[in-house]
């Protein structure tokens, strides 16, 4: 891939509940950024049984999928606009999840791990005393969804990571390798990915998540599949870190990105 290509896998817009800015906007920001393709990935997250919904519904893809159809006329020749989600913890509810797919072609499906249970990992309490059993059963829930959860790469898979961090609790994860590699190792049975998120560049640990250190575990486990997605919530973000994020993917051996298209994945070099 030329380096001049870029293409930002991890974007959101008004329809998350966390973003204001309309895709048209999104859109116009990426090629005024230099970007030739995009993936909206607005959230969908699944609850356990039982707990209210809100407003994640087929509806609201339908209404997501519209505004990305109008964009795909109104910016074609000029931004190719993959048509993405982001499923939070979807393991929770696997037939919603299935259905979900059944129901829209998307062409990639970000999953992330988002919540324990029903509680948010942003809202948790981070200190030294805890931060082992938040670890543990986050891995627990990684794994579940690296094993059979309904995906095409993990999001932001050390998430926790920049959540202790604003709290002031460091947090090497590494040091939960045991834990780790067989997540990793099932991701690349299963033929799907990871991705670089960019998101920790502009926060406390000016590093992306995962940092080079898990991307290098990745690559020597025999990972090949790596998207890389600002995770914007905001005109200002969208590309953000993109040519850092290349560099270390090439530092961390790998040659190539990845796109999708109909969640078929397409690796494409990384020229040096």
């Amino acid at each position: 891939m030329s380096k001049r290509y870029r293409a930002d896998y991890h974007v959101h817009s008004k329809h998350s509940p966390d973003c204001k800015v309309p895709i048209d906007e999104v859109c116009q920001a990426a090629i005024l950024k230099g970007f030739q393709e995009i993936a909206i990935t607005d959230h969908f997250e699944f609850y356990t049984p039982g707990h209210p919904v809100g407003f994640f519904t087929p509806k609201y893809i339908g209404k997501i999928f519209a505004d990305i159809e109008e964009a795909q006329k109104k910016y074609e020749g000029s931004l190719i606009i993959r048509k993405g989600i982001e499923f939070g913890q979807p393991t929770v509810n696997p037939e919603l999840a299935r259905s979900i797919l059944e129901q829209f072609q998307f062409d990639y499906v970000i999953g992330s791990v988002h919540k324990v249970g029903n509680l948010s990992l942003s809202n948790v309490a981070y200190n030294a005393h805890n931060i082992e059993d938040i670890c543990l059963n986050y891995f627990d829930m990684l794994y579940e969804l690296a094993d059979e959860g309904e995906f095409d790469c993990l999001g932001h898979i050390d998430m926790i990571r920049l959540y202790a961090a604003k709290q002031g609790t460091p947090l090497n994860i590494l040091e939960y390798e045991e834990q780790l590699i067989p997540i990793l190792r099932r991701v690349i049975e299963r033929g799907k990915g990871i991705e670089i998120n960019t998101t920790g560049f502009r926060q406390e640990l000016s590093t992306t998540l995962p940092d080079i250190s898990v991307l290098k575990l990745y690559r020597e486990l025999g990972g090949q599949i790596l998207t890389i997605g600002s995770d914007a919530h905001s005109i200002a973000d969208v590309g953000s870190g993109w040519s850092e994020s290349a560099i270390l993917a090439k530092l961390a051996g790998f040659d190539y990105v990845t796109l999708y298209q109909n969640r078929r994945p397409m690796l494409i070099t990384i020229e040096s």
